[in-house]
């Protein structure tokens, strides 16, 4: 077993997003040491942590596999930043290596994947090629390389990990929701950890629906994991807190599924019913969350949140224990239906709006089974405008269908627009974001033709985007054209795609989080040349899919009827009252439809109180002390870690308690993670901050990487303590570097030595300039030590580049 911690330790600043293994030791990870585990499990992510961040699914199965086995070694693993790709390949740095343990999935007994989208599955090969376990599940049967399970939301589309003789980059697939099905993998594995691995993927298979031991042909007992019915213990947690720019947010589910039944939407035909977590239990489970995480700001995780026939109440409710609560996605014929839905959410704070259009024009709409006319959408944005937003988004799709009527009717649209805009909200800058349709498997558009030569559609994009600039608005194009082809290849074609991945890896190609590094023309090419053009045209029922047998996936019958409706232009509704009837998708017994969200008097009345309780905060001041082990942390990981620890100790202020911040009283080291010792932090609650002041008067709050004390008067954020190793032996060389920085910086100075240390004392004419006031220095058996007392203009990078040259960085700062 070899872990990685020296190289990490001495590149740290070489590598890009370094904050990643940071903290060290995570408490929040709860692992054992790693030889005492039960199980060791690596959870990765197909794309950078930056592009990840956002997501919850790495943490859903965190809290799967925890919940399994609270004994297990659980580790993340991302695909590494680009820019650190050369420094990892140069130094054999295994790619598969986990964030906590600084280990190759080598020394681990799984590997969950979780993989979004499918641009990311290039990825698969690549990490196993730079890791030194073979990218062949035949290969590595030979080996000691761990079961590797891929899940996530792009697992029905991801036939191109499964080569035509049915090898595969992964040992097995997970199709379907994973609630529960993964404590029941996770403790199979356990129990069964010493059998050979083909005798545990055929046990797996047997026990677990959903689950898929790779091979060909795919089995008739092959299913997707069938839909769960929301309950509280399914809402997310239990996860560790990481060390990123958003850790003060908390994604709450409030929804599964969709009502929907939008001819383009993967989630939308394979996310069915619908269905909603009670109000009480995500109100229960918020304030879980709030104990564990403390964050700032509560985030929806819904496809449309305003179908939430409880939405008002979920709003007034988490307000009452968040400083924030934010919600995106929502549809705009509820907004037409129900628009006083938009007095609470302007009541809670909601200033930017985000609106799925899709379809430029009726015709295209109901193409796209959208189920939304233009007047019920020049209704709700007539709405949003009247709430004087700052921000208004509209997402647009592209099929390559639209002609000169569809383009005439866009522009009538985008001149109404204008005037409600001009006449409502003139100030609120508003985005019109347009992508190119592409056709997705378990959908009705994947029998229709797609888009082949984005030529073809250039005097479309042409055309949207004159009328869109011309009368205001921002026009965006959101895809890579070459990408666009390629996702949608790979999202349609076969297992004939599996070679052509492989070797384009080979070359060295990849996906960066954001675009496919690699000749991408040629790929197009190999691809088509391996798949041949029946993809691109329109399909009819015998067209053979390559995952279409799995039982519990939307029926082809049912598919193929919605595409012939969609083709005629035909739209039936959904499935709410008001919008449609039942049409017999097969995803519910109860064939009900959903109702409309009903907003509340109380609610509003409730968050009207809350929203002026939050406007004027109780504060109080305390001083935070950052111990060594919580240095590199970012502002956000810092009060999430500061929060969770009041609320540890004093639960009864879970409600009360709202934020933390540093008071920015020390310019001197302001933006540089790199600093711990003690800093000054307001703190704000919405009721009575006495629970706090009156603990701290008694007691101090202590964690593992910080503690939490009240202010004693001593003035906190001028005196640091530096400390180094030094290898210049002779007896001034220390003295000497630190007289010459004050000497460049114009600073005059008395020095006296006592007890073994010397001290400058800035004359204070020259303390005017506020950089230094003081400074005291020791140096000794080849390590040097430096405090200083600083003013508002001074740098403590400028001055440890200049004491201590490139090796700067391995300095220790601390605030005392």
């Amino acid at each position: 077993m070899t872990d990685y911690k020296e190289f990490i330790t001495k590149n740290l600043y070489r590598l890009d997003g370094y904050r990643a293994y940071f903290p060290r030791n995570n408490p929040t990870f709860n692992n054992p040491e790693f030889e005492d585990a039960q199980l060791k499990v690596m959870i990765t992510r197909l794309s950078p942590f930056p592009n990840i961040r956002e997501s919850i699914t790495h943490h859903f199965l965190f809290q799967e596999v925890r919940r399994a086995l609270p004994y297990a070694y659980i580790d993340y693993s991302v695909f590494p930043n680009p820019k650190n790709i050369p420094l990892f390949a140069e130094n054999n740095i295994p790619f598969f290596l986990g964030i906590q343990s600084l280990r190759s999935i080598s020394d681990f007994d799984l590997l969950l994947v979780s993989n979004s989208f499918n641009l990311e599955l290039f990825n698969l090969p690549y990490l196993f090629l730079n890791t030194g376990i073979p990218a062949s599940k035949t290969e590595r049967l030979k080996t000691k390389a761990p079961v590797i399970v891929m899940g996530g939301s792009n697992s029905l589309m991801a036939q191109c990990t499964i080569s035509p003789e049915g090898d595969s980059f992964i040992d097995a697939l997970f199709f379907g929701e994973g609630e529960g099905a993964v404590q029941k993998i996770i403790s199979i594995i356990n129990e069964k950890k010493d059998c050979p691995k083909p005798e545990l993927l055929d046990i797996l298979e047997k026990e677990i629906p959903g689950f898929f031991d790779i091979r060909l042909p795919i089995p008739e007992s092959a299913c997707v994991s069938p839909p769960k019915a929301p309950h509280s213990s399914h809402l997310l947690t239990d996860y560790p807190i990481l060390n990123t720019d958003i850790e003060n947010t908390a994604k709450l589910q409030i929804t599964q599924g969709c009502p929907c039944f939008c001819s383009f939407c993967f989630e939308g035909n394979t996310r069915k019913p619908f269905r909603e977590y009670e109000p009480q239990d995500i109100l229960e489970k918020a304030l879980v969350v709030k104990i564990k995480h403390a964050p700032t700001e509560f985030d929806f995780l819904s496809f449309n949140f305003n179908l939430h026939t409880g939405i008002s109440r979920i709003i007034a409710d988490l307000n009452k224990v968040a400083k924030f609560v934010n919600f995106k996605s929502q549809r705009a014929d509820i907004i037409a239906m129900r628009p006083e839905l938009l007095d609470i959410e302007i009541l809670s704070g909601k200033r930017t709006y985000t609106i799925g259009v899709e379809g430029i024009s009726d015709r295209m709409r109901r193409y796209l089974h959208k189920s939304l006319n233009e007047q019920e959408l020049l209704k709700a944005l007539e709405h949003i405008y009247a709430k004087k937003p700052r921000q208004l988004k509209l997402f647009f799709m592209i099929t390559g269908l639209e002609n000169d009527n569809d383009l005439k009717e866009f522009k009538g649209f985008i001149m109404k627009l204008k005037q409600h805009k001009g006449k409502l909200s003139p100030g609120c800058r508003t985005i019109m974001s347009f992508g190119l349709l592409v056709n997705l498997p378990f959908t009705p558009m994947q029998f229709a033709p797609t888009i082949k030569d984005p030529e073809s559609i250039k005097h479309i994009k042409g055309d949207l985007k004159r009328d869109c600039e011309t009368n205001g608005f921002e026009f965006r194009m959101a895809q890579d054209t070459e990408e666009f082809l390629v996702s949608q290849h790979i999202a349609l074609g076969g297992f004939e795609c599996f070679d052509v991945i492989s070797d384009f890896v080979n070359m060295g190609g990849y996906f960066d989080g954001e675009h496919i590094s690699g000749d991408k023309n040629a790929l197009i090419s190999a691809l088509r040349s391996a798949s041949g053009d029946g993809l691109y045209g329109a399909k009819d029922e015998n067209y053979v899919f390559p995952f279409e047998n799995l039982r519990g996936a939307p029926a082809k019958s049912f598919l193929y009827r919605m595409y012939d409706e969609a083709r005629n232009f035909k739209d039936n509704g959904y499935c709410l009252e008001g919008k449609g009837e039942c049409i017999g998708c097969g995803g519910c017994e109860e064939r009900k439809l959903s109702t409309l969200p009903e907003v509340r008097q109380e609610d509003i009345e409730k968050l009207r109180n809350i929203v002026e309780m939050k406007k004027r905060p109780k504060s109080m001041q305390a001083v935070v002390t950052i111990k060594e082990a919580g240095k590199f942390l970012t502002p956000e990981a810092k009060c999430v870690f500061i929060g969770r620890a009041i609320l540890e100790h004093i639960p009864s202020l879970v409600k009360d308690y709202l934020a933390c911040r540093q008071v920015q009283n020390m310019p001197a080291s302001k933006g540089y993670g790199f600093l711990f010792g003690s800093f000054l932090y307001d703190f704000e609650f919405m009721g009575s901050s006495d629970a706090f002041s009156s603990y701290l008067e008694k007691n101090t709050i202590d964690s593992p990487l910080l503690g939490i004390s009240r202010v004693s008067g001593k003035e906190i954020g001028n005196s640091f303590r530096i400390t180094s190793a030094w290898k210049d032996v002779s007896k001034y060389s220390f003295q000497n570097k630190v007289q010459d920085f004050m000497l460049v910086n114009g600073m005059g100075f008395d020095i006296r030595k006592t007890d073994g240390l010397t001290y400058f004392e800035v004359a204070a004419k020259d303390r005017k300039k506020k950089l230094l006031n003081s400074a005291a220095l020791g140096q000794e058996n080849g390590s040097v030590s430096l405090e200083v007392e600083t003013g508002s203009n001074f740098s403590i990078v400028s001055l440890l580049k200049h004491i201590f040259g490139e090796e700067w960085m391995d300095a220790k700062v601390e605030s005392i």
